[in-house]
């Protein structure tokens, strides 16, 4: 059997650091800035579980209402990035959210 090195595939990716994003340098226009604006909000103070379900509600609502998000799937997706970004630990509370997410 021949050897396998150690390392297979190595992966490169961009990453972005919230907390610097400058908020004025990104168009009214770009849904992103409402996620980024959302997030640093979050970061900038101690956040709790409880917290983080309400952005996560917030951002929702907000983005409906936003007239460059065109369907329910960007919705959602920008939705996701945010809480990719910031997990709900208490499960009680992701079990809370789980049905409102769908709906919204």
């Amino acid at each position: 059997m021949p050897e396998i090195e150690n390392e297979i595939l190595t992966y490169n990716f961009r990453t972005i650091d919230v907390e610097k994003i400058e908020l004025e340098k990104i168009s009214d226009d770009n849904p992103l800035k409402l996620v980024f604006k959302m997030a640093k909000s979050l970061l900038e103070t101690k956040t709790t579980d409880e917290d983080i379900y309400e952005a996560k509600i917030k951002l929702a609502e907000e983005l409906k209402s936003y007239d460059k998000v065109k369907n329910n799937d960007q919705i959602k997706a920008l939705v996701d990035f945010l809480e990719y970004l910031f997990l709900i630990q208490n499960s009680e509370l992701e079990k809370r959210y789980a049905p409102i997410k769908r709906v919204r």
